[in-house]
């Protein structure tokens, strides 16, 4: 099972560095911990940010703000923890493989976040979640974190010229990780034959 310590120890063996974590947080003391403690969390949302993973896949119903703009008809308040809106779905949608309705992403100063804009009234946000507890996080998406983070690392740890090379290694391997994790996770996100969207359904 992963865990924090774990990843950062697995992405420390990739660069060769002998040092063992215990803890980044709060760090263990060691300029292996130290580092780790700044990548880690960047790294775990760069790869959130990535894909639309299965298991950060979520679903809510929005809060309108009641703040709509000339164009659009509706200005909703972004999700708690989102990293990624993938859809917006009509009311009475029970499917998440439903076509989304049209929307737009901005901020508003108003409320100094991001807002979701649509012409859909009472909608409801597909969208990918930060999830910080490793062990809810898929093998794949382990795969992918680790090597990242190895490549961020690598810099720091290992210094000058060779560092930027192992570096460079490591986002590469980064890049086939994720494409292989794609076709793994995609794998989950399969639609219903024959299915009609509700949205089409409630125009006939």
């Amino acid at each position: 099972m992963a865990s924090e310590v774990s990843i950062c120890n697995l992405a420390l063996a990739n660069i060769g560095d002998a040092g063992v974590v215990t803890s980044i947080s709060p760090p263990d003391g060691s300029a292996q911990a130290a580092r780790c403690e700044v990548y880690f969390p960047h790294a775990l949302r760069v790869v959130t940010e990535a894909r639309d993973w299965a298991f950060a896949t979520r679903r809510i119903a929005l809060a309108d703000l009641n703040n709509p703009t000339g164009t659009w008809l509706f200005r909703y308040a972004w999700p708690n923890n989102c990293a990624r809106v993938l859809k917006i779905l009509p009311p009475g949608s029970t499917n998440a493989s439903e076509p989304t309705e049209d929307f737009i992403v901005e901020v508003d100063s108003s409320v100094g976040d991001r807002t979701i804009l649509t012409n859909t009234p009472t909608a409801t946000a597909v969208y990918v979640e930060y999830v910080t507890d490793p062990t809810r996080f898929s093998e794949s998406f382990v795969t992918c974190l680790v090597s990242l983070l190895s490549s961020f690392l690598a810099g720091p740890l290992i210094k000058g010229v060779a560092g930027i090379k192992v570096g460079e290694f490591w986002y590469k391997r980064y890049l086939m990780d994720l494409t292989v994790a794609g076709a793994v996770d995609g794998s989950q996100h399969k639609p219903q034959d024959g299915y009609t969207p509700a949205s089409v359904l409630a125009r006939r």
